[in-house]
């Protein structure tokens, strides 16, 4: 405003149907200010003004007492009656809760200040309106009957002066409840969702934990052909083996399970049967025959350069030629022989 003093804003020139005016640009106004300025609406429209800042400068313990002020007159000067409803000087730092309205198509403000401390002024919203037959599909239709533009509609500002223009209409509610009941909804999924994954994944992990309780059950290992062991291993020895992995171990008097191949039945060295014992597929095992009951033995020759030893005796059912028992020295009571004699 304090660029602007003493000029007159046509907004019908300047394209424009609602503005924002600040008292100055600058953090505080000047001291001894005295400022006039004019806004002119189209022809048949009028001008509504709703304060969103004020901070005007007004007596300490005083109240309506102003030592700076701004006043609104109906009209295009200031011989004209203030706006109806409006103080005659307005100032302080509360801002007032209501819009005002002119009765014709000119508002004129002017503001004054003196020489000692300044405040950081007003801010004020104005807008042009008719109250006739709103055009529906261009205009929006305020709760006071002020018809202006519908693009004023929900834009964060209160071009009606009583907020009704930024009201939320029945459909826009209904649009606004279908929307949170579906998203809602699609939260409780998700969670339910979320919940039985973690439960699965907690009873795969119980199951995995206690691998000891399921039951085990044998299955027949399968046997290597032709008695060929496996490349790397070395060859196993003839004679007895084992039973392989997976087979039964086979009593007496027990026929084997069905599915088993017949096992052979092997004698010892005595010719008693041995039970439980098979031989592997192309691994025929031969049958152990009775060692005789006495061995002969060589004869002993000492390499050469040794001495020669001494024949003993072969014991009792054993014949070794070139051995004998040699008796042992009679038994006397000191085995010391230099040992003197007990007294």
């Amino acid at each position: 405003m304090d660029d602007r003093c003493g000029e007159v804003i046509d907004m019908e020139e300047e394209n424009i149907e609602s503005g924002n005016l600040d008292l100055t640009i600058f953090l505080t106004y000047v001291p001894n200010m005295k400022c006039q300025l004019t806004i002119k609406a189209p022809d048949d429209r009028q001008i509504m003004v709703y304060f969103t800042e004020i901070d005007i400068k007004e007596k300490k313990g005083r109240i309506n007492t102003c030592e700076d002020y701004l006043e609104l007159f109906d009209g295009s000067t200031t011989y004209n009656n203030s706006v109806p409803d409006s103080d005659l000087k307005i100032c302080g730092d509360y801002e007032p809760r209501r819009a005002y309205y002119t009765s014709g198509q000119y508002l004129t403000l002017r503001f004054t200040s003196d020489y000692r401390r300044q405040d950081t002024g007003f801010e004020l919203l104005f807008t042009s309106f008719h109250t006739g037959v709103c055009n529906e599909t261009k205009e929006f239709r305020c709760r006071q009957g002020q018809c202006i533009s519908k693009s004023f509609q929900n834009d964060g500002y209160n071009q009606c002066g009583d907020n009704s223009d930024e009201l939320i209409t029945n459909t826009d509610m209904d649009y606004y409840a279908a929307g949170s009941v579906i998203l809602i909804i699609c939260i409780i999924l998700a969670t339910c969702y979320i919940c039985k994954r973690r439960r699965q994944r907690g009873a795969v992990i119980k199951r995995s934990g206690n691998q000891s309780e399921i039951p085990l059950t044998s299955q027949p290992v399968s046997l290597p052909f032709q008695g060929q062991q496996p490349a790397g291993y070395p060859q196993q020895p003839t004679g007895y083996s084992h039973p392989p992995a997976g087979y039964p171990q086979q009593q007496p008097g027990y026929q084997p399970q069905s599915g088993y191949p017949p096992q052979s039945v092997y004698t010892d060295h005595m010719g008693h049967p041995q039970q439980g014992y098979v031989s592997l597929s192309g691994n025929p095992q031969p049958s152990y025959v009775q060692m005789p009951e006495k061995l002969s033995q060589p004869s002993y020759q000492p390499p050469p350069g040794y001495p020669s030893q001494p024949n003993y005796q072969p014991q009792s059912g054993y014949s070794q030629p070139g051995y004998h028992l040699v008796d042992p020295p009679p038994y006397t009571e000191s085995p010391y022989p230099s040992a003197p004699p007990k007294q």
